[in-house]
């Protein structure tokens, strides 16, 4: 699925009670508001303050002790620089890596709105899809047919280019492209940003929503008696209708379904096959 958030060691959770504690005093945020910009002097934070040098030496051993402020050598001089790291790994990087990145992509486009200048309206939605299929193949045969050329059990209506020499490819290398492409057309469902041999693979992009700001689809796959589980999970988030939601919960789930049929029968409801429904499906958006 999505995974889990990191499991934090005591070690860890001191490291991070520590950060925030250093955090919980004004002027010791205000510290790291003036090392934002770049290393300073003991005697350059006292002159931005205004506070006494003895307190400004108080503030700096705490932050110091928790990581937040290392001490470099500039010549005879001796600089406070933010250990930005540690500020990190305290907030955003306790986040699962997934919330992470929705994270960073939406005070991305917060900063973007802003600079414009102007008020700017958007009606931002949260799409979730959580599927799971178990199916009468090796795990090895399962990651070689979602990698690669995916069209066998890739088709209509779950295309951009909704055209019968359409090919749809996961390029099977992180950063790799996950495009279709007809004759002199070509377009992107998203990039390979995850990938475990026989495990999981993920894409990162828009995934077919053009108003999204981005989005996530993960399959992971588990061995078990028999056969292999696939789990998928969809997040994206944008400025797309309402109808989203339950036309990907149909999308995938008829996908899944031409995936196991091509793999446990042979069958090629795909682009390259059919181009249809398998029987597993009874009508689109009906439930298996």
């Amino acid at each position: 699925m999505c995974g889990t958030a990191h499991v934090l060691s005591e070690g860890e959770v001191q490291d991070r009670d520590a950060v925030w504690q250093a955090l919980a005093s004004p002027g010791r945020r205000r510290i790291i508001d003036l090392l934002r910009s770049g290393p300073l002097t003991t005697g350059a934070i006292v002159e931005a303050t205004g506070v006494d040098r003895f307190a400004v030496q108080r503030h700096l051993g705490v932050l110091r002790k928790a990581g937040l402020v290392l001490v470099t050598a500039y010549g005879r001089e001796r600089h406070n620089t933010l250990n930005a790291s540690a500020l990190y790994q305290a907030t955003i990087g306790w986040l699962r890596p997934i919330d992470r990145h929705y994270a960073t992509v939406l005070d991305g486009l917060r900063d973007q709105l802003e600079s414009n200048g102007e008020e700017t309206l958007m009606d931002l939605r949260r799409l979730h899809v959580a599927q799971q299929i178990d199916i009468a193949a090796e795990a090895p045969r399962c990651f070689e047919a979602l990698t690669g050329d995916i069209s066998p059990w890739w088709g209509s209506p779950c295309l951009l280019i909704d055209r019968a020499e359409t090919r749809i490819t996961a390029e099977p290398r992180v950063g790799g492209l996950v495009s279709e492409h007809a004759d002199d057309e070509e377009a992107a469902w998203g990039t390979v940003s995850e990938l475990a041999a026989d495990r999981s693979i993920a894409w990162t992009g828009r995934i077919g929503l053009g108003d999204a700001v981005t989005g996530t689809v993960r399959f992971t796959l588990t061995e078990r008696a028999g056969g292999t589980r696939i789990d998928l999970e969809h997040e994206s988030i944008g400025a797309f209708g309402p109808g989203s939601q339950h036309s990907y919960d149909d999308g995938w789930r008829d996908l899944l379904h031409r995936l196991k049929a091509l793999l446990e029968d042979g069958e090629s409801y795909g682009v390259t096959g059919t181009n249809a429904q398998p029987p597993t499906i009874q009508a689109y958006g009906s439930a298996p």
